[in-house]
């Protein structure tokens, strides 16, 4: 039997835990190419959407996040500067997903 979910906090570990298990047993039945790295940040960013234009800010925010990878510090690969964005962007909050 599961032990019951009570909070969030308790939920993305839950999640974290059961895709990097999945991951796992991919590269050992499957094949996947492994990853030496985290698969998951330490922690996550939890906030309340308030607004419409501080829905699109984020819906902006995670279209035009992964196309970044390629200046990402933590990107194996990476050759460029890193290039930040102005907190007027994405509003004032720290985006962390």
């Amino acid at each position: 039997m599961m032990k019951q979910i009570r909070g969030l906090g308790q939920y993305i570990s839950w999640f974290k835990r059961m895709t990097t298990n999945e991951y796992i047993r991919g590269v050992k039945q499957n094949g996947w190419p492994r990853f030496n790295g985290k698969l998951w940040q330490r922690n996550y960013y939890e906030h309340i959407v308030r607004n419409e234009n501080e829905l699109n800010r984020i819906r902006q925010y995670i279209m035009d996040n992964p196309l970044k990878w390629a200046l990402d510090r933590e990107n194996p690969h990476h050759d460029a500067q890193v290039v930040r964005e102005s907190p007027e962007q994405y509003g004032n909050e720290l985006c962390m997903i």
